[in-house]
């Protein structure tokens, strides 16, 4: 969540993908906004108030105008540019029905992998795991 500078406004942003701008004075939501293709983690607004940017688990950062609800800027993390890399190693390890835990720790201890390399496989390896996982009854 952040408020606007001069305090008029409240955003929000979840699990549900969206952003909300709330009148802060009245507490009802102004507008909704969408984009994202995951959760919302992070919201600021520009010093002015009339840019708003937001960050997601889809690792893409948005500027948004906030009067008109335009999406003007996205940019992808650095983190797409690595997923895309260490993908094939993720896929390799857990071929052939290897068992979720085995596959994690070859991940860990994958060699070659700089720190951020390895964090996003294992969030990869992770993900795939909980993915995979049966549905409950």
């Amino acid at each position: 969540m952040a408020f606007s500078p001069d305090g008029s406004r409240l955003v929000s942003g979840g699990r549900d993908r969206t952003i909300c701008v709330w009148d802060a004075d009245r507490w009802e939501e102004i507008v909704r906004l969408a984009g994202h293709t995951s959760y919302v983690y992070a919201l600021a607004f520009s010093p002015d108030g009339r840019i708003l940017a937001s960050a997601g688990g889809d690792d893409a950062v948005r500027l948004w105008r906030v009067r008109s609800r335009a999406d003007i800027h996205l940019a992808r993390l650095e983190r797409d540019r690595i997923r895309e890399r260490v993908t094939p190693l993720v896929d390799e390890t857990f071929a052939g029905g290897v068992d979720r835990k085995v596959a994690i720790g070859r991940l860990r201890d994958a060699p070659g992998l700089d720190a951020r390399s390895r964090e996003v496989a294992l969030q990869e390896g992770l993900r795939r795991c909980v993915e995979s996982r049966p549905a409950p009854r």
